[in-house]
């Protein structure tokens, strides 16, 4: 049976559930929990961000600081998702992200990714419970 993992995003928490395919399509699905990840810097204030990043001379001036955290939270999720394709851990992937977190995922996603790529939404589930996250992916599928 075909397993999806769904990607539920935003530029400071991550979750990876899994489910079979088949389930999730027919509205029955049920949610694990693979993964749950945090990215505290998206969270900070910008004269925060601003102070930690000064002391790092290599980076250019026109970068914002939270757009740079936002980068490399998505580069974090995406290797995390390169690394359970590696691990033949899943076969379909369902991203859904708010679109300006999309639009970073989708800078970093790479070719081993985006034939998985089953669906995207752009929405923030990220504050939704599992029940409430299933309804809203088998509405939107």
């Amino acid at each position: 049976m075909t397993r999806s993992w769904i990607l539920i995003a935003n530029a400071s928490s991550a979750k990876i559930y899994e489910t079979p395919r088949a389930k999730l399509f027919n509205g029955h699905c049920h949610l694990k929990l693979v993964q749950e990840l945090e990215h505290p810097e998206s969270r900070l204030k910008e004269s925060d961000l601003i102070a930690t990043v000064s002391g790092h001379k290599n980076l250019p001036e026109s970068v914002e600081p939270r757009s740079q955290e936002h980068e490399k939270f998505a580069k974090e999720l995406v290797d995390q998702l390169v690394h359970g394709r590696n691990k033949h851990a899943f076969e379909d992937l369902i991203i859904v992200a708010p679109a300006q977190f999309m639009g970073q995922l989708n800078k970093k996603i790479n070719g081993v990714l985006k034939p998985l790529i089953s669906k995207t939404i752009e929405k923030d589930y990220t504050k939704l419970n599992e029940e409430k996250i299933q309804d809203c992916l088998v509405a939107n599928i």
